[in-house]
């Protein structure tokens, strides 16, 4: 079956989800799970694992470009950053071009950077080992792996309340170890 798309409302503060089929009211609807795991945790507060579907949002910034191609952005009216879905060989499902990083993504810095496809992608694997870096500076994942362990430990012997907060930051450091993960895996590749 089709994946649903979900998008911000005019206003930018509400999603809305449409179905690829009608529904009837009041009959039943089942999601399929063909998302990035950055989609579900910005809309629905969670991330799945595994989810052959995964990318990284990988924010690609010129601002700190040379003159020219401020210049060339400018005249064409192209934002100084971009968005790009990076992802592994080993996700096939995720909405990644042959590189593992969206095609959209490559095609900008090529025009941004007037560079061939090599030296675009290369321009994005450099991004993202600066991405993971800056993850990584962040906490450790053996850090993030002992929070974990706490988090579940505390869950265990704590009151609802206290047990929702906990599930809440598990889901936050599960969602960074998975995006250090990818970017990782796509680095290696």
């Amino acid at each position: 079956s089709r994946v649903h798309s979900t998008d911000l409302d005019d206003t930018g503060v509400y999603a809305i989800t449409r179905a690829p089929w009608d529904l009837e009211e009041g009959e039943q609807m089942w999601e399929n799970y063909g998302q990035p795991n950055h989609i579900y945790f910005m809309y629905h507060g969670f991330s799945m694992s595994p989810n052959a579907y995964d990318c990284v949002q990988l924010l690609i910034d010129f601002r700190e470009s040379d003159e020219s191609h401020l210049k060339f952005m400018n005249e064409k009216g192209y934002p100084s950053t971009y968005s790009a879905c990076i992802a592994p060989s080993s996700l096939p499902l995720a909405k990644v071009g042959k590189w593992g990083i969206t095609d959209n993504g490559i095609a900008y810095v090529k025009a941004v950077l007037q560079v061939d496809e090599q030296e675009a992608v290369q321009y994005i694997v450099e991004t993202a080992k600066a991405a993971l870096l800056s993850r990584e500076e962040q906490s450790s994942e053996e850090w993030d792996e002992e929070q974990l362990q706490q988090l579940a430990e505390e869950a265990a012997t704590s009151s609802t309340d206290a047990s929702l907060l906990s599930d809440k930051l598990a889901s936050v450091i599960r969602f960074r170890v998975s995006e250090k993960r990818l970017l990782r895996e796509f680095i290696s590749q």
